[in-house]
């Protein structure tokens, strides 16, 4: 009797963990759960250039969603058209894994397909193209780790959205990264040294640019017509015209970057509602220079060194100037040509030159508060 008793245990015990597993697989067939990691890896392949096929571009075109294409070390020269959902990526790194443009008037990676990853490249000789293009609404890509140069545009992103452009050298281009009619994108600890601009918005909006240095250009960063940006904790320095230049656009958040040894440190133009804190414009010809533009927030800056002026407003409106170090320029505030209605408040003022805050006759309504001397003061 004893021993039947445990023979029935033993078959209920077996057939428990059975139903188990049934039961599991009919969940996860039925969608209630998620498939594991190893169900999905089971379907999905990964392939190496040159072992499996010659180009990355025969890779490409022998891959379904979802593969990986692993580059190994050596010089590829071909023009890469990605239309599925890859990862592609170096083995070893972009030192030792160069793309060279096959056709220059033509992209190195051209992408039309959502989920695509980019990592690990030199990428180079689009003469009249882009190293990486990310065409018409491409979204949820990842392009990381590459050096991307001597191509029109080292990473251009065209009606794209929702990216992340991430730790790449962008160099000797035209332009570094282009952003155009794209939105929701993040370009984050990238290198920028190029032949005009570092990074450019063109009509692009809501992008978070942070932690990049775009230095030695002709200019920094450039916004046309790009508003509800957030630039923060860049370094846009020595570059032959400007650090920061806003051209059109409206509504953008700048603070803690660092616009240094420019001839205009930050350049607004017909830029309207911006919030500039926490920024350092020093070793200039202009801290910031603020032409025709209004209702921006300047606060919490330091303005110092500049060849001609700490703040500088022509022909701007109901802008507000408050608790910024303006030290050792030739003149620390100045407004001129009918800047009417600002407020010009809690600014700390040391050792400029001819003059901490200069009015021109034909700037009425502005409203000035006391100045604040000489800091630090003594507590």
């Amino acid at each position: 009797m004893k021993n039947k008793s445990e023979k029935l245990w033993a078959f209920f015990i077996v057939l428990a963990v059975v139903i188990s597993s049934i039961g599991s697989t009919a969940i996860a067939a039925n969608g209630q759960v998620n498939p594991t990691v190893d169900a999905q890896d089971e379907t999905l392949t990964i392939i190496y250039v040159p072992d499996d096929y010659p180009t990355i571009q025969a890779a490409v075109n022998a891959t379904s969603d979802g593969d990986t294409i692993i580059v190994r070390d050596g010089a590829y020269t071909e023009n890469i058209f990605v239309d599925k959902r890859l990862t592609i990526k170096s083995e070893n790194g972009y030192d030792l894994t160069l793309i060279q443009a096959q056709n220059i008037h033509d992209h190195v990676f051209n992408v039309t397909a959502d989920y695509v990853s980019i990592s690990g490249f030199k990428i180079r000789g689009a003469n009249y193209s882009s190293g990486i293009y990310l065409g018409s609404d491409v979204d949820h890509c990842n392009i990381a780790d590459n050096k991307v140069l001597d191509n029109m545009y080292g990473i251009h992103l065209y009606s794209s959205s929702s990216n992340i452009i991430s730790n790449n050298n962008a160099s000797n281009n035209w332009q570094g990264i282009r952003l155009q009619y794209s939105s929701s994108n993040i370009i984050s600890n990238n290198s920028a040294p190029n032949k005009y601009y570092g990074i450019h918005l063109y009509s692009s909006s809501s992008n978070i640019i942070s932690n990049n240095n775009a230095s030695n250009n002709n200019g920094g960063i450039r916004l046309s017509s790009s508003s509800s940006n957030i630039i923060s904790n860049n370094n846009f320095n020595t570059n032959k015209y400007y650090g920061i230049y806003f051209y059109y656009s409206n509504g953008n958040i700048i603070s803690n970057n660092n616009a240094s040894n420019n001839w205009q440190g930050i350049y607004f133009w017909y830029s309207n509602g911006n919030t500039l804190s926490s920024n350092t414009a020093s070793n200039n010809d202009h801290g910031i220079y603020v032409s025709m533009s209004h209702s921006n927030i300047i606060s919490n800056n330091n303005f110092n060194l500049n060849n001609d002026h700490g703040i500088f407003l022509t022909g701007s409106r109901i802008n507000t100037i408050s608790i910024n170090t303006i030290s050792n320029n030739n003149w620390g505030i100045y407004l001129e040509y009918s800047s009417n209605n600002n407020t010009i408040s809690g600014n700390a003022f040391s050792n400029n030159n001819i003059d901490d805050v200069y009015i021109s006759p034909a700037s009425m309504g502005n409203v000035f508060m006391p100045i604040m001397k000489n800091f630090p003061f003594p507590m």
